[in-house]
């Protein structure tokens, strides 16, 4: 595997029109504050793209890559923060030809995507990670030894709430006299 390259710097469009490029991309220390606000975390402690880009046809590229990260979350329960790891696969299509006036031929399964447009400055795998972990985060993350959701008896000396209470009076036939 070659050297890691910046997660954020888009791998040039040369390199992947070569018949089997191998990439690794790291997040930098310059690159968390960015990465970390844009996910909503609480830290980033690493996360990394091994990648595979082969030629697959004229002026498409297929992308093969395994996104692997540790992040810091804020459970919603406890407020606390915990380590959480994702390994998340990620492979898609890159045409130079996709996105403009000229057709790009269906795929042959009608099951896969369309090819996403491949720029002159080339493949922007970090950016493409990013947006693949976002949508593979929990919108509401949850610690490991937080209750399950509905279990409100976890709290020391909870008592019924008053809403509680009002409901069950309006449920009891007996208080309606």
């Amino acid at each position: 595997m070659p050297t890691a390259r910046p997660l954020l710097d888009p791998v040039p469009a040369e390199l992947c029109s070569t018949v089997n490029s191998r990439f690794r991309l790291r997040c930098a220390g310059a690159e968390r504050p960015e990465v970390v606000e844009r996910l909503g975390l609480s830290g980033l402690k690493s996360l990394t793209v091994e990648a595979r880009v082969a030629s697959v046809s004229g002026s498409a590229v297929r992308l093969e890559a395994v996104v692997r990260a540790r992040l810091i979350r804020t459970c919603v329960v406890t407020l606390e923060d915990f380590e959480e790891a994702i390994v998340l696969p990620l492979e898609t299509t890159f045409d130079e030809r996709a996105g403009h006036s000229v057709p790009v031929e269906e795929p042959a399964d009608p099951e896969s995507d369309l090819p996403e447009p491949l720029g002159a400055e080339g493949l922007e795998l970090g950016e493409l990670a990013i947006q693949h972990l976002s949508l593979a985060l929990d919108p509401y993350p949850r610690h490991p030894d937080a209750p399950p959701p509905g279990q409100a008896d976890w709290l020391e000396g909870s008592t019924e709430s008053e809403f509680a209470s009002q409901l069950a009076r309006l449920k009891d036939p007996s208080d309606r006299a």
